[in-house]
């Protein structure tokens, strides 16, 4: 199984990050936020990450971001093909909580395959 972060797995163009935020529904888990939008006849998820500069200096937003980055590169594999997710640090929260907070929140989008 490919537990790997790859660069086409990414929303890298903010205007790809924008179109999500405008039309995509949008969930809350502890902390965390989820916007996603189904892309259609996409063969695959992409997923960005945001945090506020709000929440502190750049060292404790890269922080969130990595710990928000594994988090989903441990649950990519079950999710469904074809949507463009967006996760948005609200607070700084320990890695355990961010893993939990996330899993919980593609559950509740319904974003999470069947097969699994």
């Amino acid at each position: 199984m490919d537990q790997t972060f790859k660069k086409d797995e990414r929303l890298r163009r903010s205007q790809d990050i924008t179109e999500a935020l405008k039309t995509g529904t949008r969930l809350g888990q502890d902390g965390i936020s989820l916007i996603f939008s189904q892309r259609k006849g996409a063969p695959g998820t992409r997923a960005g990450f945001i945090v506020r500069k709000k929440l502190g200096k750049a060292v404790s937003r890269n922080l969130m971001k990595r710990r928000m980055r594994e988090a989903y590169r441990r649950i990519k594999c079950r999710l469904k093909p074809g949507y463009d997710l967006v996760f948005s640090a609200n607070q700084i929260i320990e890695y355990i909580r961010v893993r939990e907070a996330m899993a919980e929140l593609i559950k509740r989008g319904k974003i999470v395959s069947e097969d699994n």
